[in-house]
């Protein structure tokens, strides 16, 4: 398997994938992509990101980091509260919609990297 390179996924909101051969391509493409950077674009009543998919990239090596969520303080978990990954919520804040800007920058040189925009979560809770 050819490996691109490290890259940043920006990581699709759908549930993680169950352990058969969509876990199994799910896989694949993370040590295909072998990712520095996991951006999770969240904050809504579906629960999202998946605990289960953070632990599949965190397991693939992600430093923990270098997992970002556009909705840190918020538990907007909905009716699939115990699935979703609780890193850098808060148990019953609501924040601002939009107020946990990722930045991603990408070099002439290829280098990247990916950061929030306000290094400090604006919980107000």
């Amino acid at each position: 398997m050819r490996v691109l390179g490290r890259a940043i996924i920006v990581a699709a909101l759908g549930a993680a994938p169950p352990a058969t051969a969509l876990a199994q391509t799910f896989q694949m493409h993370v040590q295909a992509v072998d990712p520095e950077f996991v951006v999770f674009s969240a904050g809504s009543q579906f629960g999202h990101p998946r605990d289960a998919t953070a632990q599949r990239y965190l397991t693939h090596g992600v430093a923990l980091a270098n997992m970002l969520r556009t909705d840190r303080g918020d538990d907007e978990d909905g009716d699939l509260g115990p699935l979703e990954w609780k890193h850098l919520s808060v148990t019953g804040c609501q924040d601002e919609k939009g107020d946990d800007t990722v930045v991603i920058v990408i070099q002439p040189t290829g280098s990247m990297s990916a950061t929030y925009q306000d290094p400090a979560p604006a919980t107000g809770c």
